[in-house]
């Protein structure tokens, strides 16, 4: 093995590394979010509850300050990094913070804006004093989040994504236990927020220390903010920018389209359906969050064959753990709902399938969102998006006054249809110069194995569930069991199976 392919395997380790402790960090927020979720409810009450999911769900909307230079600082700065250019990486470091500290203001100037005019937004809303000073706090956080974003892409940018990994387990694990004290000591919604904008100022802190450790030379001043540099950033990120106001659109619409159209009650029912389904999406996307810089370092050694094995790799990947979890999500949500949150919230189950069939088809295409990335060309992604955003808007706003919170489901599930499901792979076909029935009767394949693999899962789905922990934690286990032992060998093929096991295994 010559030394460019030792180091580029460390890098490839290096950023699975980082994706496992994702994965961690989303299964203990999944885990910690079905604890906290019905203490919360039942402390706060359905309504203050409400106030809160529709509070947080604006930030979503301050997102779009990001303006897409999250994902360019970090390029940017990988790029300086891998060639040793110390003066470049502390430029675009320096430019990075003084774009976020800057966007971070406005963020707080909009939230404080929406916070002020919320009795205008929402006239039929109760407590419109208190869900105003929550969405000002709320903006707070945010832009301490912004802040924070320019040491987490000096510390990604230099390929330590373990410690990231590392840190966002620690304070997921400290906020959860931040909101259990503050609920049983009797704090309410103004507690949640002071102790959210406290532990977000930590985070601050502790960030800042990691990109030290991360990257030494590390030297953060006004005198190395350049306005060339700016515009290589906002180049880069123009798209991704466009990319994120889809993102708003299709994740942040649905509460305020339910506020609006139905009842502020229902945003708290609904709430089960997403927090389920985001938890399911973002452990898929931890998943892959590798395979932006390894595309794009395959990319720019014209590894064509090997780019597109990966990204078949990936596409099988995808259809075989998106694949249990639907079908775990499908068949265990009535039991599981009825012991999490009550009989009452059992009208979560139909708009949650919905959810579930919608973030199956981005889980499989995610590969194809990757590879835009890598190769700068995620202005087709960017349109798309924009375009599934519309879609869902216009649909939800249609069906919900007839079908309630399942008409906006169907909503967000037509729309990925549409441009997931066809426009996305005529994009990554043409630019991957693969044929699209080819594509498609591939991923068909991989779904026809998946459903091999759910016989003995649903045979012991249908003996054993009901709706109690140790009952569904059996299901589980025994099902899983089942599952991923007879898709690793129907599924993966030899060479996947050896690149699995090295990299699990080999030192």
């Amino acid at each position: 093995m010559n030394p460019e392919q030792h180091e580029s395997k460390g890098y490839l380790r290096r950023l699975l590394s980082g994706s496992f402790f994702s994965i961690i960090n989303l299964l203990i927020g999944v885990t910690l979010s079905f604890f906290m979720a019905p203490i919360m409810m039942h402390t706060l009450g359905e309504r203050h509850y409400g106030i809160w999911t529709l509070a947080a769900s604006f930030t979503g909307w301050y997102a779009l300050l990001d303006l897409g230079i999250n994902q360019a600082v970090s390029r940017f700065f990988t790029k300086s990094f891998s060639t040793a250019d110390r003066e470049n990486c502390n430029i675009f470091a320096s430019t990075g913070f003084a774009l976020f500290f800057l966007l971070g203001v406005i963020g707080f100037c909009c939230s404080l804006g929406i916070g002020l005019g919320a009795y205008r937004l929402f006239p039929n809303v109760e407590d419109i004093d208190l869900l105003s000073l929550v969405i000002i706090m709320f903006g707070v956080s945010f832009a301490l989040d912004f802040i924070l974003r320019a040491f987490y892409g000096v510390t990604t940018g230099s390929m330590r994504h373990d410690m990231v990994g590392v840190a966002n387990i620690t304070f997921r694990v400290a906020g959860a236990l931040t909101t259990y004290l503050i609920l049983i000591q009797g704090g309410r919604l103004i507690a949640l927020g002071i102790g959210n904008i406290v532990l977000m100022v930590i985070q601050v802190y502790v960030y800042y220390l990691l990109a030290k450790k991360a990257y030494p030379p590390l030297q953060i001043t006004w005198n190395n903010v350049r306005k060339s540099h700016v515009k290589s950033l906002f180049g880069y990120s123009v798209f991704g920018f466009i990319a994120q106001i889809g993102d708003i659109i299709i994740y942040g619409i649905d509460n305020q389209v339910i506020a609006g159209v139905i009842s502020l009650n229902a945003v708290a029912h609904y709430a089960i359906a997403m927090t389920l389904v985001n938890n399911y999406k973002g452990l898929l996307m931890s998943t892959s969050s590798w395979m932006v810089t390894w595309l794009t370092l395959l990319d720019a050694l014209g590894e064509r064959e090997k780019l597109v094995t990966s990204m078949f790799f990936g596409y099988r990947f995808g259809a075989y753990l998106s694949g249990f979890i639907t079908f775990g999500l499908i068949f265990w949500s009535e039991p599981f709902i009825t012991r999490w949150m009550g009989p009452a919230f059992l009208d979560a189950v139909p708009p949650l399938i919905a959810l579930v069939f919608a973030a199956t088809i981005q889980a499989v295409q995610e590969p194809n969102i990757r590879f835009l990335y890598a190769t700068s060309n995620h202005r087709y992604f960017a349109l798309s998006n924009i375009l599934e955003g519309l879609l869902n808007l216009e649909i939800s706003l249609i069906l919900a006054p007839q079908l309630g919170m399942v008409g906006v489901a169907i909503g967000t599930l037509i729309a990925c249809i549409i441009t997931r499901g066809i426009l996305l792979p005529i994009f990554v076909c043409r630019l991957l110069n693969i044929n699209l029935f080819i594509y498609y009767l591939r991923i068909s394949w991989y779904l026809l194995r998946v459903c091999v693999a759910l016989v003995l899962p649903w045979m012991i789905t249908e003996w054993l569930v009901g709706p109690n922990y140790p009952r569904l934690f059996l299901v589980g286990g025994l099902s899983a069991v089942c599952y991923f032992p007879i898709i690793y060998y129907i599924g993966l093929s030899k060479s996947d199976r050896q690149m699995i096991r090295e990299f699990l295994f080999k030192k």
